[in-house]
């Protein structure tokens, strides 16, 4: 068996390294640091949850990373499942011709009511 500590080290791979250096600052409330700007890709630690939704609200297109579950509470949670639910019934009855619940059931009538024209 070999040591690790006696393996001969390999060359690490160049790294590239920016400097940053702060010229200005200014006052800005959040609709301004955002306007026009038509999409959104943010990865948040910390955001409450409905900051975020009125932010998405000005954004044609909006992904968010949420990097930790302690922004959502328990019934964001359940409406982040139920709408994997949803998605996941639209995909089977799109791949089968139906939709594999009972229009009696209450989710049946979510998505009955989604599809309802108009």
């Amino acid at each position: 068996m070999t040591d690790l500590l006696s393996m001969p080290s390999r060359q690490p791979a160049p790294l590239a390294v920016f400097q940053a250096r702060l010229d200005a600052h200014v006052q800005q409330n959040w609709l301004d640091v955002f306007a026009g700007f038509s999409t959104l890709r943010a990865i948040t630690f910390s955001s409450s949850l409905e900051f975020l939704l009125d932010l998405a609200e000005q954004f044609e297109d909006t992904e968010i990373i949420f990097g930790t579950e302690h922004i959502l509470t328990k019934t964001h949670l359940a409406l982040v499942q139920a709408s994997q639910v949803f998605l996941d019934l639209l995909a089977m009855e799109e791949e089968l011709g139906f939709l594999p619940v009972r229009n009696t059931s209450l989710l049946g009538r979510v998505v009955k009511a989604w599809k309802k024209p108009g």
